[in-house]
């Protein structure tokens, strides 16, 4: 079932229909046109707690499955070349949708210690390019002109 995880009926739907299964995917990673970075932080944060806390008052849910990113993993030149599952980066993002994502990812863990019986899954995603794929990145990359970094 899809649902907007911003409404409270939310709760409702997955305490009536006795669920047991929860896949969050629906972190946006650009702003709308309309409301701009707070619109997406109500979007992706809020709506996130908001999905997070009937989880944790559904009896029946027993899996939720967080889809985030590996830009949690940040690019600074200070970072090592390779991260594990427990490395972090040494400048965490500050702002944007790595922001966004590291604090659901922290929200989804608070509800796997709250809820010791919820199996919590976190996949990293990382962008993908390629001939056929139709990504916001790849669109960029084909134009005819690519700007980048002088110097």
């Amino acid at each position: 079932m899809r649902a907007d995880i911003r409404n409270p009926f939310i709760a409702k739907v997955i305490r009536n229909g006795n669920v047991d299964t929860v896949v969050h995917a629906a972190a946006a990673s650009y702003a709308p046109r309309s409301g701009g970075r707070a619109t997406l932080k109500e979007l992706n944060v809020m709506g996130a707690i908001q999905l997070f806390a009937a989880c944790q008052k559904a009896p029946s849910v027993r899996r939720v499955v967080l889809k985030s990113t590996s830009e949690v993993y940040g690019s600074s030149a200070r970072d090592p070349v390779m991260f594990s599952e427990e490395s972090s980066a040494r400048r965490p993002p500050g702002d944007g949708f790595a922001r966004d994502s590291i604090d659901i990812e922290g929200y989804a863990r608070g509800l796997a210690r709250r809820r010791p019986d919820i199996d919590l899954t976190i996949l990293r995603l990382a962008n993908m390019i390629g001939p056929a794929m139709d990504t916001a990145l790849s669109r960029y990359l084909a134009g005819p002109v690519v700007p980048s970094v002088f110097g």
